[in-house]
């Protein structure tokens, strides 16, 4: 509500006395000055949100980067322990032959 001219003369239309249309129009400006978003602060809004999904995005492709490089160790390390316990099992069956 920027236009407190016109509120205030809105409200003397209606009936109500010039000092307190006045006093009305002053106050509802004052409160909703700060209370209300303007399209500036929406587009700003927009960019930082716009910036911020941009970075969880990154971040994201960063989590499944690794998690593919972990899962590819994983598989590395189960081959070793079967190879191994190839070997073991061929081991304790030559043994007992």
């Amino acid at each position: 509500m920027t236009d407190t001219l016109a509120y205030s003369k809105r409200l003397q239309e209606a009936g109500v006395p010039v000092a307190q249309a006045d006093a009305h129009a002053r106050a509802a400006h004052e409160f909703f000055s700060g209370a209300v978003a303007t399209k500036a602060d929406i587009t700003e809004l927009r960019q930082a949100t716009k910036h911020d999904f941009a970075d969880v995005r990154h971040e994201l492709a960063t989590l499944r980067h690794e998690i593919a490089a972990l899962e590819n160790r994983l598989i590395i390390k189960l081959g070793a322990i079967m190879i191994a316990l190839a070997g073991l099992t061929l081991a304790i069956a030559r043994m007992l032959w």
